[in-house]
């Protein structure tokens, strides 16, 4: 009986410091992997199955965020005829909910420990783009 306690307690214990993490953390914490890339024609906030974009050669780009506001671009595997590394400056903007990249601002619309959804600021681009990475 007593180890079954132990076990729940530190399921517990594991879960609370899962929903403690900052934005910072659960940003930097990990590499992401792009998982999505397209237009949200319906407006729905998510990219549905006749919106999807992503090409075959982008589904192994990733991107590392780190704490002190550098990140890393990777075209992993098969390349898409693009820069295979790019390096760039990040920091949060507007109490978490955007991230300004060098000169470019991104509205964050899901970050979690999974997810990380985004939608950049276009210039006259409707309907909005979204980009999913996942780890």
């Amino acid at each position: 009986m007593i180890p079954m306690v132990l076990w729940t307690i530190a399921a517990c214990k594991k879960d609370k410091e899962i929903a403690q993490k900052s934005p910072a953390q659960l940003l930097t914490d990990k590499e992401w992997m792009l998982f999505s890339i397209g237009y949200d024609s319906n407006n729905n906030g998510m990219i549905d199955n006749n919106e999807e974009m992503i090409k075959d050669c982008e589904k192994d780009n990733t991107i590392r965020f780190v704490s002190d506001g550098r990140a890393f671009f990777v075209d992993k595997g098969i390349n898409c005829a693009g820069p295979l590394e790019n390096n760039f400056n990040w920091e949060f903007i507007n109490n978490y909910t955007g991230i300004e990249i060098e000169e470019a601002v991104v509205t964050i619309l899901k970050l979690d420990e999974n997810d990380f959804i985004y939608t950049p600021k276009l210039e006259g681009v409707t309907p909005n783009l979204i980009i999913h990475f996942r780890h």
